[in-house]
């Protein structure tokens, strides 16, 4: 069975924390992210990238995510 997009999202709790503290927090760089999520970073570069390659967050040249 292929898995869509939205299945690995509902597997990814740092995706989910991620996402939030980018809704509740626009224009936050990785930093920060990495310091207020308390998920481990490797799980939050996984879930930057998830969320980047689901169109759901972009990086500006700024290094901070919309």
């Amino acid at each position: 069975m292929h898995m869509s997009k939205i299945d690995e999202f509902d597997e990814k709790t740092a995706t989910v924390r991620v996402l939030l503290f980018l809704y509740k927090n626009p224009n936050s760089g990785i930093t920060k992210v990495i310091r207020e999520t308390r998920a481990g970073q490797k799980a939050i570069y996984s879930a930057i990238e998830f969320l980047m390659k689901c169109d759901l967050i972009k990086k500006s040249r700024s290094s901070t995510f919309l």
